[in-house]
């Protein structure tokens, strides 16, 4: 029988696109509705702490003696403080003050990491044990108390704060960035890159690092949260930004004062923060889970 190839039906063909990382990193993260929810709601905490100064009708400065203690109202979503002033602006400001501090610290804290980490693990040797040694001082040491010192010597400025803040935060960093470093530097690829040449800094910064940046940023999500913890630690005690300045811990500090006449003045700003601290969480989890390799995808 001779078969009829005219009548045969054309075999559909697919065509096998390669995802990218970030694709397959995004896809493993979404699974994590939690971490999903809470990257988008900081996203809008940025947007609303870049915008709310601009468009709020009120400052951190203005002060009306008519509308002490108020409780929210249509004029005051929010109530107003024992001075009369918007609860709703100072906690916008205050928002955008505890950001700047947790991302700016975290930066200070990542590039210190990095930079001792990544010397130590890929070195070795006397370099890595003196580099290490000096990191276990830095354990050793307590870290708020650090904070006290330096804020004092430093001052009370939101770039103080932060410097302070990340320059005794960073000796975690350095231990994960030395220990991915010291896999990493196994890899065949590195023996590769030194067998054409490549100088240790080209070897670093091109192939160690890169691909370290998974337990980076893990690290960075959880850290970030804890030097806004640390800056209202620092309000609590009188030592964060000055006043009038607002700063959530100072916030949560003055309202404690009033908790049983006007409890508005200190569930507001604790739980603003609190839902801060805990999205940021919720984000780590998520980019735990993003840059675990036993996650399927």
């Amino acid at each position: 029988m001779v078969e009829n190839y005219n009548d045969v039906k054309t075999v559909n063909t697919f065509e096998i696109k390669e995802r990218s990382y970030f694709s397959i990193l995004w896809g493993r993260f979404k699974k994590n509705k939690m971490a999903v929810i809470s990257l988008y709601f900081i996203i809008f905490l940025i947007v609303v702490a870049i915008v709310g100064p601009l468009v709020s009708p009120y400052h951190y400065t203005m002060m009306d003696y008519t509308a002490l203690y108020q409780t929210p109202n249509a004029k005051h979503w929010m109530g107003t403080d024992d001075g009369g002033r918007d609860l709703a602006t100072l906690i916008i400001y205050g928002l955008r003050n505890a950001l700047i501090v947790g991302f700016g610290a975290g930066l200070v804290e990542v590039f210190i990491g990095i930079l001792i980490g990544a010397i130590a693990g890929y070195l070795g040797g006397q370099v890595d044990n003196i580099l290490m040694r000096f990191v276990d001082i830095m354990f050793a040491l307590p870290s708020f108390l650090l904070n006290l010192v330096l804020v004092v010597v430093l001052g009370r400025s939101l770039f103080t704060i932060l410097l302070a803040i990340g320059l005794t935060s960073w000796a975690g960093m350095a231990r994960l960035v030395r220990g991915q470093v010291l896999t990493v530097k196994q890899l065949e690829y590195i023996e590769a890159a030194k067998a054409l040449g490549a100088s240790n800094l080209t070897i670093i910064l091109r192939y160690v690092i890169p691909n370290s940046v998974g337990p980076i940023a893990v690290a960075l999500s959880f850290n970030i949260p804890g030097a806004m913890m640390m800056e209202s630690g620092l309000s609590l005690i009188g030592l964060g930004v000055m006043p009038p300045m607002p700063s959530w811990g100072g916030l949560i500090a003055q309202g404690s004062r009033w908790m049983l006449s006007y409890p508005h003045m200190v569930l507001f700003p604790a739980g603003a923060f609190a839902l801060t601290i805990l999205a940021f969480t919720f984000v780590g989890d998520g980019l735990r889970d993003a840059f675990d390799p036993k996650q399927s995808d």
